[in-house]
């Protein structure tokens, strides 16, 4: 053997991701924990924030939620993810701001989704709100094709023409 690939995280020897830090226009986030387990807190410049003081934050994990395929389920003492680990990792970070991921998907039903392909580089989901009767597009994948498709971006100012 001349080559020997070593993980300290855990991706390759356990098969987990974790999501380990957030950027939006609000700021860089630093996320905390281990694995799938929901418990962990997330940072600003060092210190614990309020998710509900942060509104891109908070609509980017909803959409790290709802935009996903993947289950998190608690067994014993840790946590498990049924299906891709990457979209474990991003329910994982949604739950650690707040969201009951299944009430969040019984509030906010899928009603169509475009999946993820390595030919496009994105997956996009449908969703309707049974409460106010809004419906919404949310999108996740490369982000040089993400961006690609946005006009506006949305920050703690409101919302804006994309650079």
């Amino acid at each position: 053997m001349s080559v020997i690939c070593s993980d300290k995280t855990g991706t390759l020897t356990r098969n987990e991701m974790m999501a380990r830090t957030v950027l939006t226009a609000e700021g860089q986030f630093d996320v905390s924990g281990s694995g799938y387990d929901p418990a962990g807190d997330v940072r600003l410049s060092g210190d614990p924030i309020q998710a509900a003081r942060y509104p891109t934050l908070t609509e980017a994990a909803r959409a790290a939620i709802l935009c996903n395929d993947a289950d998190l389920r608690q067994s014993e003492d840790d946590w498990r993810v049924h299906g891709d680990p990457m979209e474990g990792a991003l329910v994982s970070l949604g739950m650690k701001l707040g969201f009951d991921a299944e009430l969040l998907r019984k509030q906010l039903p899928r009603t169509d989704e475009i999946p993820f392909d390595t030919e496009h580089k994105f997956m996009a989901t449908l969703h309707h709100s049974h409460e106010d009767g809004a419906t919404f597009a949310l999108i996740k994948g490369a982000p040089e094709r993400v961006l690609a498709m946005c006009s506006r971006q949305r920050g703690r100012a409101g919302t804006r023409a994309a650079r």
